[in-house]
């Protein structure tokens, strides 16, 4: 005679790469006699009965999986255990999304390319370029600035500043009117 089927309530919360709580997150919940699939809510959790999914006894395992689509997934195992409900906290891993296919002729592949870093290890989320910023640049009030006026209604012609040693210039142009109509990019000295 088959064992009776047991309530157990199993809580779930789903994060983001970076640890943010994930909603809309698919998460299914596998155990030898079925499965079962929820989304999280706003809060990214949801849970789910296993009375719902089958027969099962303490010691069993319940393979979780947790996935959104551009967000990553994960699969965690839970063993069971006689008690109340048991909760888990699942953090997504960035996942692949190239589908590696052959070439016919109507395809032709793309050339993936990943940086790594001197280790060998895939620049990715959880290990980012070595990145350092600096301060912005502030072109607009810098105290070092130089105007070329050559014009005799006292328009520049140019500019140049000096920002760390290392100096950029923009110029301008106008029309018969002497109406500024446009004006260059910085360009790197």
């Amino acid at each position: 005679m088959p064992a009776p089927r047991q309530g157990k309530i199993i809580g779930i919360t789903v994060f983001d790469i970076y640890g943010n709580i994930l909603s809309g997150a698919s998460v299914l919940v596998t155990i030898d006699t079925g499965s079962k699939t929820k989304t999280t809510g706003t809060d990214g959790k949801t849970t789910i009965n296993l009375y719902d999914i089958g027969a099962w006894t303490a010691g069993d395992s319940a393979t979780i999986t947790a996935s959104k689509t551009g967000e990553g997934s994960k699969t965690e195992t839970l063993v069971l255990d006689s008690a109340g409900g048991q909760k888990i906290n699942i953090t997504l891993e960035e996942e692949e999304v190239y589908e590696k296919q052959e070439p016919d002729a109507d395809y032709v592949p793309i050339r993936k390319v990943i940086l790594i870093d001197y280790a060998g290890d895939d620049i990715n989320h959880s290990n980012p370029l070595p990145v350092k910023t600096i301060d912005s640049l502030n072109l607009f009030d810098n105290p070092e600035t130089e105007w070329t006026i050559t014009r005799s209604d006292g328009q520049p012609d140019e500019e140049l500043v000096t920002i760390r040693g290392v100096s950029y210039k923009r110029t301008f142009t106008y029309n018969s009117d002497g109406v500024m109509i446009k004006r260059s990019r910085w360009i790197k000295q």
